[in-house]
């Protein structure tokens, strides 16, 4: 029997996570997304041609505008999904979708998630879901779930999917997350690495949002390349020598696509990066120089994961 299904998409990795899923979905479903807009989210649902209703932006840094943010989005995702009678509602570490749909009586409400620092997300999600999913890297003891299900791998297996393209000498870089509520590391955590590596290496940058890519911009000029148009990041990633990267995903994502990482980032480790670090599949320092670099791409140990796309499917239908 087909189901009216409604996803919730906050920010744009999830773009990623969330378009085989929904492909596969469609097939015997109608699905309907709803989108915040945030860093490139919407861009990237335009480029995959995932329709959607907008509810919604990013709060900022700000404590307190983000919780009346919460709550106003919150509001207006009831409003959206009363008269819809949804079957089944799933998010990816997003805290607004869960609360309206128990309200609604929703019958299916799946809470995905690889982020157990994220505190205020899983705290007023996980009390209103059916079924809580995670990678198996993230310990039981941690979450105090009992729906807790796991899947294999990363989430970035999932949507990641292999193939040989031609290497460019170039590092690629990502920027840490200023505005997320989570994090609590430094910023511009990148800008001392760059000035070691601009004698030897190509820089490319891909900055979270236009306030990254102003400071950015305006610290280095055209001795680094910050692309102007919107290009896959895993375009970017599989081309790329070697990932820097002060941020989650995309050096997740270089893992699955067998590139090397070094992962920069000053908040606390999430298990499922602790568990790549202690497997030699991720390096994570900040003291970075081009011999460094150079040990990295040498000494590289690549990943095999197994995806758990037909295992998420299988649950949200």
């Amino acid at each position: 029997m087909k189901k009216r299904i409604w996803i919730d998409i906050v920010n744009s990795p999830q773009v990623l996570f969330f378009k085989p899923i929904i492909d596969k979905l469609e097939k015997d479903n109608e699905v309907i997304v709803t989108a915040r807009k945030h860093s490139q989210t919407t861009d990237l649902l335009d480029m995959y041609k995932i329709k959607y209703t907008v509810i919604g932006e990013h709060a900022g840094k700000s404590k307190i505008k983000k919780a009346l943010t919460l709550f106003k989005r919150v509001k207006d995702m009831y409003k959206f999904a009363k008269e819809r009678k949804f079957d089944c509602s799933v998010v990816h570490q997003s805290p607004y979708c869960m609360f309206p749909s128990w309200l609604l009586g929703i019958k299916k409400r799946i809470f995905i998630f690889d982020n157990e620092t994220a505190v205020m997300q899983n705290m007023v999600s996980m009390p209103f879901c059916t079924h809580a999913t995670c990678p198996e890297a993230i310990s039981d003891k941690r979450i105090f779930f009992k729906k807790l299900i796991k899947y294999p791998g990363l989430k970035e297996s999932v949507y990641i999917v292999k193939h040989k393209v031609k290497k460019e000498n170039y590092v690629l870089m990502r920027p840490e997350p200023w505005s997320a509520a989570y994090y609590h590391g430094g910023e511009d955590v990148l800008v001392p690495i760059i000035e070691k590596l601009l004698n030897d290496w190509k820089i490319v940058l891909i900055p979270r949002d236009d306030k990254q890519r102003k400071f950015y911009s305006e610290k280095f000029g055209v001795k680094i390349t910050i692309p102007t148009k919107m290009i896959p990041a895993n375009e970017l990633i599989g081309k790329s020598a070697i990932v820097i990267g002060a941020g989650g995903s995309m050096n997740r994502e270089a893992v699955v696509l067998g590139v090397p990482v070094i992962s920069t980032y000053k908040g606390k480790l999430l298990a499922v990066d602790r568990w790549l670090i202690k497997e030699g599949l991720m390096y994570h320092t900040s003291d970075i120089d081009s011999e460094f670099v150079k040990k990295c791409i040498k000494n590289h140990k690549k990943a095999d994961f197994d995806s758990a796309l037909d295992k998420l499917v299988e649950l949200i239908e």
